[in-house]
């Protein structure tokens, strides 16, 4: 790795670093509840590098524990991480140009917050060389990728003895409300996330987390329609 590229990673890691604030007491969170559901420690932390998915680890989690089937707890995480492919339809332009490596490299490090980054940065990322890209994308999947690990593994060491009455779920919108004013650049972006906000508490109860991927595909498609009927009467 030249200075160049080293550089270029760091820039991805440190434009990551504002929407670290909340992993640390998420990952507790799931770290905590995993225990209490009978999980052993390594398992905690195998299960956090191999899903890498905060939101569907969770649900993972509460399905497993309400249902006691790991099948249908598999089946519903997997539902909730479906939203990754909209986010790789939306990084698709970039990464399909990069070689093999890079494509599943980014592929696994892509979240929540690369997608947000990529979006957020899109003008400095154009910017760089074809080459250089890839770092940049890189070192922001890696910030993430570190900080979740060492939440899980704060939380397996320190979550039995955090109080109940702190209430870490707070943790879950303190994560994404910075992604979601990171990421909305106008007023229809605003308008569609507070419909799927809205539809996310009418599809609640719907199984294996089923409400948060209808009400993102449901809350898009409403604010492309107002978008389309906004530009049409201009």
């Amino acid at each position: 790795m030249n200075k160049q590229k080293f550089l270029t990673f760091l820039l991805g890691a440190q434009s990551t670093l504002p929407l670290i604030a909340g992993m640390l007491p998420f990952g507790m969170l799931y770290a905590t509840l995993a225990g209490e559901a009978g999980f052993p420690p390594w398992l905690v932390i195998f299960t956090t590098i191999v899903v890498f998915g905060g939101s569907s680890q969770l649900v993972f989690i509460d399905l497993y524990q309400t249902l006691s089937s790991a099948f249908q707890a598999v089946l519903g995480a997997n539902i909730v991480n479906a939203r990754h492919l909209i986010y790789s339809a939306g990084v698709s332009s970039h990464f399909s140009s990069y070689p093999v490596k890079w494509r599943l490299i980014l592929s696994y490090l892509l979240s929540d917050h690369l997608y947000s980054v990529s979006e957020t940065h899109k003008k400095t990322i154009d910017s760089f060389s074809a080459e250089l890209q890839p770092w940049f994308y890189f070192g922001s999947g890696v910030c993430t990728w570190v900080s979740w690990v060492l939440s899980a593994v704060v939380g397996v060491a320190f979550g039995q003895i955090i109080p109940k009455g702190w209430n870490l779920e707070f943790s879950i919108p303190l994560m994404f409300l910075p992604l979601i004013f990171m990421t909305a650049k106008n007023r229809y972006a605003y308008l569609t996330c507070l419909f799927a906000g809205a539809l996310v508490v009418l599809f609640y109860k719907l199984p294996f987390g089923l409400g948060v991927l209808f009400s993102i595909l449901l809350g898009s498609f409403l604010g492309f329609k107002v978008q389309k009927y906004g530009r049409q009467k201009k």
